[in-house]
C-alpha cells in the first residue's frame, strides 16, 4: 500500500492492491498518521475572487469591484480594477473566466514574438488548467500553457512561455536549448526558481483548486 498527498487539490490518495482488507487499510492509515498530519499541514487555502479582494496579474494589482446591474455580465479591467457586472455568487466564476481569456491573450503574445525571434511559427497556443506543468510543446508545435501564469510576476510567464517556444528548435532539455532559453529571457534562472518556490501558491485561486 502506498499513500500520497496532493497539496493541491487537498485530497489524500491511497493505493492499495484488489483483495486488501478494510482492516488492513485502516491498520496502515493508523501506522501512518504522523505522516498524513505533517502533509496535512501543506495543504493550500482556497482564496476565491471576490468583491474587494486584490489579484496581482502581471505584477500589477487590481482589486476586484461588484456592480451588480440587471440584465448584464461583464467582466472588465479598468483603472486598477477588474470590475464585475452580475450576480454577488458568480463573481469567482466570472472573474476566473475572464482571467483565463486574458491570459490566452497575454501569453500567445509573448510566444509569438519569442516564435519570431527564433525564426519559427507557433502552430496552435491552447490555455488549460494543469497542475502538473505550466506548459508543454509538441513535435506539431502546438503549444499548451497554464492560465495561472496570468497571476505570477510578469517575467515568471515570459520564461515559461520562451522554454516551451524553444522546444520548437530543441524538443530536449540539453546545452543547446538551454541557450535558446537564455537568448531569449536572459534571467531565466531566476524565473525557474521563483516557480520552483512559489508556483504551488498560484493553484489557490479562483475556481478549479
Amino acid at each position: 500500500m502506498s499513500l500520497r498527498f496532493d497539496s493541491i487539490k487537498n485530497v489524500l490518495n491511497l493505493t492499495a492492491p484488489p483483495r486488501t482488507s478494510q482492516k488492513q487499510i485502516l491498520g496502515f492509515l493508523e501506522s501512518t498518521e504522523g505522516w498524513i498530519l505533517k502533509q496535512l499541514s501543506k495543504a493550500i487555502t482556497s482564496v476565491p475572487f471576490e468583491e474587494s479582494a486584490v489579484i496581482s496579474v502581471l505584477d500589477q494589482d487590481y482589486k476586484i469591484k461588484h456592480e451588480s446591474l440587471y440584465g448584464r455580465l461583464d467582466v472588465k479591467m479598468q483603472d486598477g480594477s477588474i470590475v464585475v457586472h452580475g450576480p454577488e455568487e458568480r463573481i469567482n466564476m466570472m472573474v476566473t473566466i475572464f482571467l483565463k481569456r486574458h491570459a490566452k491573450s497575454m501569453l500567445e503574445e509573448y510566444c509569438e514574438q519569442y516564435a519570431t525571434t527564433i525564426g519559427m511559427e507557433v502552430n496552435k497556443i491552447t490555455i488549460r488548467d494543469t497542475k502538473s506543468r505550466w506548459g508543454s510543446c509538441s513535435e506539431e508545435g502546438n503549444i499548451s500553457l497554464c492560465w495561472r501564469l496570468l497571476l505570477a510576476p510578469k517575467s515568471v510567464a515570459e520564461y515559461v512561455c520562451a522554454h516551451e517556444v524553444a522546444h520548437l528548435k530543441e524538443m530536449n532539455h540539453s546545452p543547446d536549448f538551454w541557450k535558446i532559453v537564455e537568448d531569449l529571457h536572459p534571467h531565466y534562472k531566476d524565473s525557474k526558481a521563483w516557480l520552483k518556490k512559489n508556483g504551488r501558491e498560484l493553484f489557490k485561486y479562483g475556481l478549479g483548486h
